[in-house]
């Protein structure tokens, strides 16, 4: 990853997708989410929607594919037809 206002919004992005996808996570468990250096091309070329949906489908594989992946698709879809308007 780049310099530390970089790091700072990758960080920042991770969290508030993390938080989005809360309510599908068992409370009985605690998560350490790392980001990659790839993160920060996922930042900057999808934002926060394209970090939801990365993180809904990685905790798919893990077995937790609640709502919170259902949002991301629908948020998803709904800024495409923004985009095609």
């Amino acid at each position: 990853m780049g310099g530390a206002v970089e790091r700072n919004s990758v960080k920042r992005t991770l969290r508030e997708a993390f938080w989005a996808l809360e309510s599908d996570l068992p409370d009985d468990h605690d998560f350490v989410v790392v980001a990659r250096s790839g993160a920060s091309d996922v930042v900057r070329r999808d934002g926060l929607e394209g970090v939801r949906r990365e993180l809904a489908e990685l905790l798919g594989r893990l077995g937790w594919s609640g709502a919170g992946a259902e949002r991301a698709e629908r948020a998803e879809r709904a800024d495409a037809a923004e985009v095609q308007e």
